[in-house]
């Protein structure tokens, strides 16, 4: 066999080096596109400088060896080694030798003279194997092969690197052909122009034929045989044509490194302004089979060749649809001012199909082709009728495209496209990520990927952020998370993780971004003490609550494996402590988290430490909860005397948090918030129960005295009947229970204070019967609700028309209740007339609600009957609880106008002592109040 030895790699010719010589320097932006559109125009083909496909189903070649006979297959050791015994050791060529070397070539080999393949299909089928070969060589002329030698590789059987030489005229490859024979070891290694690839044929020799080809000037090598018999039958691969461009590979590196060349000029040079180059395909492709292996003859030769070249020319590759849209005057010669041209990319996908823009606009000096809207529209739009004139029609040009777009400008050239959809934003990120991971050494390629990225983060703090909800399952987050990870970028990773807590996404987004975290760690990070930092450090300065943070450190412990759980605990509770530190306010959710702080730690910390912080930062509802948990901890030993600690320093400390507010027990508390929520009164006594069970009676009388001042000093707020009644009976029980602990005139005081707003709200709560038809106004200030108005304050006029159109009369109607008024449209004239009729019913409605609260005061003041109460009233008792000085009589709708309208006052009667000591008298001395005449008993209105 006539070889060159080629032990080593030849060193390929640098591409930029032969390019240099290239007239580029007389190239121009207008000259460079037409010679990238030359370039684009030349592909026919693409190709590999080896090919390989294993087949399962083949024809049995019946193969005759000359002394021996068909030959059965798959091979077996009986016919392999009869095979060895009528072969010859195979040659390899040096220079002009012809040498044979085992230490060079091990191999058995049967000249093409004394064997024969007699199965008729097998030279059918040899033929399709070199079609598909040539085809992916990337030959673009017609082929043949002419059979040479039958090699058997039997086990030690190898041949060191080496190149074919031409055995025959127009030869430029070779194709080897393993017929089915078990074996492994054996692999074909081959290599050009710093690429190399292994081809094996072991895996699937027994019941497979493989076939091989590359060309004659790749360095290839055959590996050691390990075990069984390895048969082939090799051809050389020989241009028909005869053509003056010789086929080799590096030819074929000729063509992919000048397209590489002039892509990188685009770049450096020429047309730098532009975001992106269209080229238009020859076939017109649906949305659904758009893709690059969906692509047929010279376009998809075209679109294998770029998506070869492009990524090592910093470019990307996409295909799209094409839509061109332009006036039908236009293309007759007249110009149509009211219509404006469009081109249109749509369904921008990756070249394996995957959708990553809807729509993107193109500028016509973006196309390469020169005028390529000069020909016939493929759908026209045909133009309406409008009076005495058509519109025109709509031409619409339809093709399919590949667009080119440097790996520097891939953000601009999505532009507002990223982030607007879901899935096609996560297959634009797979995609530039999936690109970093194959060019790790490209600083640019990963600099793509996370400008991408951190541009389809949804971003809280800005103002779009209701743009991104289409975000809300977290899948992007995800995609970013994972790719943030894999691509080694620990700061974007805490971008995402600040992005899903600011953003308020459900448990199950924010427990997947730790789940991507933990399956990371568990899978790539081998060292005891990782840096949870670079990881999670943004996570406590992110989260609201200490009891969310701890939700989210567990849930990702229980996620790690157990390796990793001991020195993320450690870091966990250190974070615990700067967030404790820095916390601006402690809510009642973080009381569980503070809770276990208290277990585990010395009581010292918790003392100098803990209440100092909870006193000064904490909301009054922490505070409650708080001293709630202690209260009932009270009794463990490891508190101790901790919560009686507690009770006194907060209570200490903090004395205008903890007292009930006039504002507690608001009357428009309801009204506001449509309901009323859990009271603080209720809270509070509780607070009073506690801290007298420990004992505190000191730190608790202040406070009781600031309610009661801060009662008497509101007058402004219209307390809640029914809330006070119920605080002030939860209250009563609580003294009656810690009788003597709180001085008597504090206590009295209170309920004074309560008793007389309530009593005298109610009073003067009675609604007036209008005397004439002037009722409450109401409406916007608007003139047409300044007619309203008018007519609503007017105490002579019952029915107001209103003469106005719809929108008009709408908005009126909407400033009154049809409860209250009753309202009707004339239509006798245009515009119809709205027609109000003022009725008495706002006024029943309000006398009705009056009595079901008078009803409810009563039954209240009954609940507050009793021993207790009649001993601190003393004589007020009759007054404030018995009501026995207002008179009962009947009202016709005015109460009597006190001296105080915002509190009054009912009795002077000194209190009884109810204690063993003496008790200071009530600070101030209460005038007599006159008697108060109000309807108790009478529903008459």
């Amino acid at each position: 066999m006539d070889l060159e030895m080629d032990p080593e790699v030849d060193s390929e010719m640098d591409s930029h080096e032969e390019l240099s010589s290239s007239p580029e320097d007389e190239l121009d932006d207008s000259t460079f596109k037409q010679e990238l559109l030359r370039c684009l125009d030349d592909v026919i083909s693409t190709g590999s400088f080896s090919a390989y496909e294993d087949n399962k189903m083949y024809p049995n070649p019946g193969l005759h060896v000359n002394g021996l006979g068909l030959v059965p297959f798959p091979l077996n050791q009986h016919y392999a080694e009869a095979l060895s015994r009528i072969s010859s050791p195979a040659p390899f060529g040096k220079g002009d030798e012809t040498l044979v070397d085992v230490s060079v070539r091990k191999t058995w080999e049967i000249n093409n003279s004394d064997f024969q393949f007699r199965n008729p299909s097998w030279e059918a089928y040899v033929d399709i194997m070199v079609e598909r070969a040539r085809k992916q060589l990337g030959v673009e002329v017609q082929v043949c092969a002419e059979r040479y030698k039958l090699l058997l590789y039997e086990k030690g059987a190898f041949f060191k690197p080496h190149k074919d030489t031409e055995k025959v005229p127009g030869m430029f490859g070779t194709l080897v052909i393993c017929l089915p024979s078990k074996h492994e070891g054996g692999e074909v290694h081959l290599s050009h122009a710093g690429q190399k690839k292994v081809l094996q044929t072991a895996p699937m020799s027994e019941f497979s034929i493989s076939a091989l080809a590359w060309y004659s000037d790749v360095t290839h090598e055959i590996k050691p045989i390990t075990s069984g018999y390895r048969l082939v039958v090799t051809y050389n691969l020989v241009e028909e044509s005869h053509s003056i461009v010789t086929q080799s590979a590096h030819s074929l590196d000729e063509r992919r490194m000048r397209l590489t060349h002039l892509l990188l000029m685009w770049q450096q040079v020429f047309l730098k302004d532009k975001v992106k180059l269209v080229y238009i395909l020859e076939h017109q492709y649906t949305q659904s089979s758009l893709c690059l292996q969906s692509l047929k003859g010279r376009d998809r030769a075209l679109g294998l060749r770029l998506d070869d070249v492009c990524s090592s020319s910093n470019v990307f590759m996409f295909l799209a649809n094409m839509e061109r849209t332009t006036s039908a005057e236009e293309d007759i010669g007249y110009e149509d001012e009211d219509f404006d041209d469009s081109t249109r990319l749509t369904n921008v996908i990756t070249p394996l199909g995957l959708c990553v823009a809807g729509s993107i606009d193109v500028e016509l000096s973006e196309i390469l082709q020169e005028d390529p809207f000069d020909r016939d529209a493929d759908s026209e739009d045909e133009g309406e009728f409008t009076g005495n004139e058509s519109m025109p029609g709509v031409l619409r040009y339809h093709d399919s495209v590949i667009i080119l777009v440097p790996r520097e400008k891939l953000l601009r050239f999505f532009d507002d496209s990223v982030g607007t959809n879901s899935n096609s934003t996560m297959n634009l990120i797979d995609f530039v990520c999936r690109d970093a991971q194959a060019n790790p050494n490209n600083r640019d390629s990963r600099d793509t990927a996370f400008r991408i990225m951190n541009e389809a983060l949804p971003k809280p703090s800005s103002a779009a952020f209701s743009y991104y909800s289409n975000f809300s399952d977290g899948k992007v987050q995800a995609a970013i998370a994972k790719w943030s990870l894999d691509l080694q970028n620990a700061h974007l990773f805490q971008a995402v993780v600040g992005s899903v807590i600011s953003g308020a996404y459900e448990g199950t987004v924010i427990g997947g971004i730790f789940d991507i975290l933990a399956r990371f760690v568990n899978e790539n990070v081998s060292e005891e003490h990782p840096d949870w930092d670079k990881w999670l450090g943004i996570l406590p300065g992110k989260t609201k609550f200490l009891v969310v943070l701890q939700g989210y450190f567990t849930r990702f412990e229980l996620s790690l494996s157990s390796k990793h759980q001991e020195s993320f605990k450690a870091w966990a509770t250190m974070k615990y402590d700067e967030r404790l530190a820095t916390q601006n306010t402690f809510e009642h959710e973080d009381c569980p988290v503070i809770l276990q702080m208290l277990e585990s730690r010395n009581l010292e910390w918790a003392k100098h430490s803990l209440l100092p912080l909870v006193s000064s930062r904490a909301t009054r509802d922490f505070i409650i909860k708080f001293l709630d948990i202690l209260y009932s901890k009270r009794g463990e030993k490891h508190f101790e005397k901790f919560p009686c600690d507690a009770f006194r320093y907060l209570l200490e400390n903090n004395p205008s948090i903890l007292a009930l507010r006039a504002e507690d027990l608001d009357q428009e508390r309801k009204g506001r918030f449509g309901i009323c929520p859990t009271p603080y009164a209720t809270d509070f006594v509780e607070l009073i129960n506690w801290s007298l069970d420990l004992e505190l009676k000191a730190e608790v009388t202040p406070i009781i005295e600031m309610v009661s001042q801060d009662v008497s000093s509101k007058l402004d707020i219209r307390l809640h009947c029914g809330d006070t009644l119920e605080f002030m009976l939860s209250f009563k029980n609580a003294m009656e229970k810690h009788d003597e602990c709180v001085p008597v005139s504090v206590v009295r005081g209170l309920f004074e204070s309560l008793l007389e707003r309530i009593v005298g709200t109610v009073i003067r709560g009675q609604p007036q019967k209008p005397q004439n038809w002037a009722r409450q106004p109401k409406g916007c200030g608007c003139p047409d609700c300044v007619q309203l108005h008018r007519f609503l304050i007017s105490p002579n006029e019952s029915i107001g028309r209103f003469k106005m159109a719809e929108r008009r009369r709408k908005h009126l109607t909407c400033q009154l209740s049809s409860t209250y008024y009753r309202m009707e449209i004339e239509k006798h004239a245009s515009p119809h007339t709205l027609i109000v009729k003022k009725t008495e019913g706002e006024y029943a409605d309000q006398f009705r609600e009056w009595k079901l609260e008078r009803s409810r005061l009563k039954n209240g003041l009954n609940s507050l009957q009793g021993e207790y109460m009649e001993a601190l009233l003393g004589g007020r008792y009759q007054d404030l609880i018995l009501l026995e000085q207002v008179e009962e009589s009947h009202i016709s709708g005015s109460l009597p106008k006190t001296a105080n309208p915002g509190r009054q006052t009912l009795s002077t009667k000194t209190p009884q002592r109810l204690n063993k000591r003496d008790v200071p008298p009530v600070a101030g001395v209460k005038r007599k109040a006159k008697p108060i005449v109000i309807d108790l008993g009478s529903d008459s209105g």
